[in-house]
């Protein structure tokens, strides 16, 4: 989407993949990545392009040089994130007025395939009618975390809007058995909101998402052991064996 609005209705994106083999000793390009055998995926445009002051926080949560409406500054700071996790590498070239290029370097699995069939997969626990406050920004995000703990048997609250979580906090009567946030939010931080909680409802316990624990130790030096923490991407069964011992002890 941002090639696509980099080249503003006219212009040339190109999608690749390809195997690449990253060796130190013949090529000096790649040097800030580990040797070793990745599979590359590209994605570049002939459009607008980036200077370096831009350049440099593209990956920053919540910064975008778009306008009110038109973005919330997540999609590459959620990329950055998706391949650190995967033990991958990104590249970016750009030039104004000549275009941008994202390189993806994901690394080639390494170990035997097994000829053992698949596991069956358990089934998530399931609950027992208690009321879930769901507050999450990314509107996709939410309404698939509403739609799965919905089938697990859980009332939820869904809230895309900090604020709102904060009035039902603070005013509605409804019994909560469980607040689950987002902690990185625009508006308010989930921190704040589990704070509102502890004082209105003091046994209520708080389970936390994040996509961006590095930030989180920086910006609150808060230990991530140290609290109840699902990573995005969320792993749905484990996030529903979180929610169920959370529930349950």
């Amino acid at each position: 989407m941002n090639a696509r609005d980099a080249i503003q209705d006219t212009g040339i994106i190109t999608l690749s993949t390809k195997n690449i083999s990253i060796d130190h000793q013949n090529s000096e390009i790649y040097s800030s990545i580990k040797e070793g055998n990745y599979i590359l995926i590209e994605v570049k445009d002939n459009g607008c392009g980036m200077d370096a002051s831009i350049k440099n926080r593209i990956f920053e949560p919540y910064f975008t040089t778009k306008e009110i409406g038109k973005g919330t500054g997540l999609g590459l700071s959620t990329v950055f994130e998706i391949v650190k996790q995967n033990h991958g590498h990104i590249n970016v070239d750009s030039h104004v007025n000549i275009g941008t290029a994202f390189q993806i370097f994901f690394p080639v699995y390494q170990g035997e395939v097994s000829n053992n069939p698949i596991e069956e997969i358990k089934s998530a626990p399931e609950g027992n009618k208690q009321k879930i406050l769901l507050v999450e920004d990314e509107k996709q995000i939410l309404e698939m975390l509403y739609q799965y703990l919905t089938k697990l048997n859980y009332e939820v609250i869904p809230i895309e809007n900090p604020k709102e979580a904060l009035a039902i906090i603070n005013n509605d009567s409804k019994e909560i058995h469980l607040l689950i946030t987002d902690i990185m939010m625009p508006e308010l931080r989930g921190f704040y909101l589990h704070e509102a909680m502890i004082k209105s409802k003091r046994s209520i316990k708080t389970l936390f998402t994040t996509g961006y624990i590095e930030k989180i130790d920086t910006l609150y030096n808060i230990n991530e052991d140290d609290i109840e923490l699902i990573r995005k991407p969320i792993n749905l069964h484990l996030f529903a064996e979180k929610i169920y011992d959370l529930l349950h002890n």
